[in-house]
């Protein structure tokens, strides 16, 4: 199981330690949803395609959708939040 996909199945025990907002943690949770949502989609894409140049478009959308959900995750982390085994 890759890193990403490790990162997909623990989202849903996202929890807050020192953020006392819960305004900001739903923001929170909610962009980076939609950073997996956008992440699943641009993975539905690349299954899809089979012209040569849909196929480098594809790959260049997941790569980009990975790394924004990444460092969605990282920013949640580093203020105050865990992802639970």
């Amino acid at each position: 199981m890759s890193k990403i996909q490790q990162a997909i199945s623990k989202i849903s025990n996202l929890k807050s330690d020192n953020v006392p907002e819960q305004n900001e943690k739903d923001t929170m949770l909610e962009t980076i949803e939609q950073a997996r949502i956008e992440m699943n989609q641009a993975k539905s894409f690349f299954d899809f395609v089979s012209e040569p140049e849909q196929v480098d478009q594809a790959i260049y959308a997941l790569n980009a959708a990975e790394k924004k959900y990444m460092f969605f995750l990282k920013r949640a982390r580093n203020a105050g939040y865990k992802v639970d085994a």
